[in-house]
């Protein structure tokens, strides 16, 4: 839980979102996807360390976003280190940033173990919306004359695109985060829906956390023009698998507030949960969403169930 507080106090909802979505089985589950079978054989997956700046208190600024390390079967102590940056946007100096990360990566581990250097492949997981530049080797960042010959024309990282990755990416849980990254481009949430359809059948209390991640970020990077939307596409979708067509106020709030207030909401929440304080609890709700300009339908139905006590507050 610490973790996932520190994720949500960053600026960036696409990075908060990389980072807290790659745990558990994610990170098995991309390189399922991205190593060839022969490839996985090698390697000892069961003993995978995984290292974000989020996740654990690294002191070097020049470590990538992501690094799983893997080791082999044949030799533990000989490792691959799959040194992964997200992108939302394209960056032009991208190839020199992710030699950055693999130089400081190694000079780290020769300072711990210089007998056993790791093997260093470098990625970029890019979520945005139009194909990503040309700009993937050295060579691309000069501009060399006509009949110049040069040595670096090779891509210094791996491309992959969540919207080509997601047309064949297997498992549970990457498929999903890829989708999420791509709802964004979803202007009829035909994708939205889908996911939420994908969430709705994850009822195992380990998914939990994975799944309110997910939900908390399709809700942050949706304008608020289509929360109403977003909320209805949820309820018909619980409604037909037989569940409680209409959420707690408490749910409703996690999903709708923005990343510094779904901690404040949530707390409030708890602390207002008991049964003597239901209807007080309810009032404050209605008046924090009144502020933030939420109409009086959408308000009703996130709050009528509670006051009609026909729902269970979850905290």
């Amino acid at each position: 839980m610490k973790a996932l507080k520190k994720l949500l106090k960053h600026s960036q909802p696409h990075d908060w979102f990389f980072r807290g979505a790659f745990r558990g089985k994610a990170p098995a589950e991309f390189l399922e996807n991205y190593e060839s079978p022969d490839q996985l054989n090698l390697l000892n997956l069961k003993a995978m360390v995984i290292e974000s700046n989020h996740l654990q208190e690294l002191k070097d600024s020049l470590i990538a976003d992501l690094i799983i390390t893997v080791p082999f079967k044949a030799n533990p102590k000989q490792m691959v280190s799959y040194c992964i940056e997200h992108q939302s946007k394209p960056d032009p100096l991208m190839p020199i940033r992710t030699m950055r990360y693999k130089l400081a990566l190694l000079s780290r581990a020769a300072n711990e173990d210089p007998k056993h250097i790791p093997i260093v492949k470098s990625l970029v997981l890019y979520t945005g919306q139009y194909h990503y530049p040309d700009k993937t080797s050295l060579s691309s960042l000069s501009k060399s004359p006509e009949g110049w010959e040069s040595s670096d024309k090779e891509a210094v990282f791996d491309l992959i695109w969540s919207r080509e990755a997601e047309k064949t990416a297997k498992g549970k849980y990457y498929p999903l985060i890829l989708k999420a990254f791509n709802t964004r481009y979803d202007k009829d949430l035909k994708r939205v829906e889908a996911l939420f359809d994908n969430l709705s059948q994850m009822k195992s209390p380990g998914d939990q956390e994975f799944v309110k991640l997910v939900r908390r970020y399709v809700y942050v990077v949706h304008s608020k023009d289509k929360t109403e939307a977003l909320v209805e596409l949820e309820s018909a979708i619980e409604a037909k698998k037989g569940g409680e067509k209409m959420q707690s106020a408490a749910e409703c709030l996690v999903r709708l507030g923005s990343i510094q207030s779904i901690k404040k909401y949530k707390n409030d929440w708890k602390k207002q949960g008991k049964e003597e304080g239901k209807l007080e609890g309810v009032q404050q709700v209605a008046l924090m969403m009144r502020k933030q300009g939420f109409s009086e339908k959408i308000i009703n139905k996130v709050t009528a169930p509670v006051k009609s006590q026909e729902c269970i507050v979850h905290t």
